[in-house]
């Protein structure tokens, strides 16, 4: 068994910087059902107006394909055939604990929508991560939970990937991994959020003229 350190390197480096980084410090986190976006300019502040949550997708599913792809086995390797996918699995893990990890508050997780949407890319064949990202956005928009969309999404590559289409290891290491934000979150007692942009308001202050006032009880000298 070889590993590929010029594909295992750069994967590290994908996987494992976190987004909080490259979020801007004016937004707080919030539960998706806490969140009215029938409010003035809360569109404005939402969570897709992030460019960072965006290229959380796309480098998340580069570096889980650059480690997929980084060890190389020989034809008789025998049970060193599992070794890559269990070292895959627990830096996958470990990567994406570092992602729902925030010092922003003590309270939430932050959720890794994309960042999941792109492990099921770059794990799960196509059909089956179109299909689980679809069922997983249904149920979050109808129940307004990340829970949900993480649930939901790690169950249809389950049964449609495993399953039904008996796609391989990896497959089921793409449903493990759905599931892992919500153990996460109950474990730890912390719900899932996204980030929202702070309001920022401009408050016009009126211009009051100051007025010289007199005491009534000054009194006067009076030189007899």
């Amino acid at each position: 068994m070889e590993l590929n350190w010029m594909m295992f390197l750069p994967a590290l480096l994908l996987l494992f910087y976190p987004v909080e980084f490259f979020i801007p410090k004016d937004i707080r986190l919030k539960q998706l059902h806490n969140i009215d976006f029938s409010e003035s300019g809360a569109r404005r502040r939402a969570p897709w107006h992030f460019p960072a949550l965006w290229t959380d997708g796309v480098r998340a599913c580069l570096g889980a394909f650059l480690l997929r792809d980084a060890w190389t086995l020989e034809p008789m390797a025998g049970w060193l055939h599992h070794v890559p996918v269990i070292a895959s699995v627990l830096i996958l893990i470990l990567s994406l604990a570092a992602q729902m990890h925030t010092r922003r508050s003590e309270e939430y997780f932050l959720g890794p929508l994309t960042y999941m949407i792109g492990l099921w890319l770059a794990l799960a064949p196509l059909p089956v991560a179109v299909v689980a990202v679809a069922a997983g956005g249904v149920c979050l928009v109808a129940f307004r939970s990340l829970s949900a969309f993480f649930f939901c999404g790690a169950a249809t590559v389950g049964i449609f990937g495993c399953v039904v289409l008996h796609s391989g290891p990896w497959v089921a290491v793409a449903a493990a991994l759905g599931l892992l934000p919500c153990l996460l979150s109950f474990f730890f007692r912390r719900s899932l959020a996204v980030p929202m942009r702070v309001e920022i308001t401009h408050e016009r202050s009126r211009d009051i003229p100051a007025v010289r006032t007199v005491r009534m009880d000054e009194t006067r000298e009076v030189k007899a």
